[in-house]
């Protein structure tokens, strides 16, 4: 039975790219996935998927903001522990921090993506 590009890349990442788990899975040799691998068509179905599995993780991470935001607003505001408070305060500031940074690694990549179109 022969195993179609998408099967393959789709066993490799689920084996967190490892060529002789993967080889073992599908019930091929190592060398075949090994060479597989190597195809231009293959790498590009890998970058692909990867790319889908970062959007949907992505995506699901960006659904739970708003409920983990109302959660750390809650403890910050009822929290009878100062210590509680002061971490959650904390907390604020650095994901605000990171939100800042990755907000503007975004803009400088959407300049990159501009100037090579």
């Amino acid at each position: 039975m022969k195993i179609s590009d998408e099967e393959l890349c789709a066993v490799f990442l689920q084996c967190g790219g490892n060529q002789a788990e993967t080889a073992r899975t599908l019930g091929i040799s190592a060398p075949t996935v090994c060479k597989r691998l190597k195809n231009p068509k293959v790498k590009k179905l890998i970058f692909q998927q990867r790319r889908k599995i970062l959007e949907a993780s992505s995506n699901k991470l960006i659904s739970l903001n708003l409920e983990a935001v109302n959660t750390i607003e809650k403890l910050l505001r009822t929290a009878e522990s100062d210590y509680i408070k002061m971490s959650v305060a904390l907390k604020i500031l650095s994901f605000s921090k990171d939100f800042l940074t990755i907000e503007d690694i975004i803009k400088r990549l959407d300049k990159i993506e501009a100037k090579q179109q």
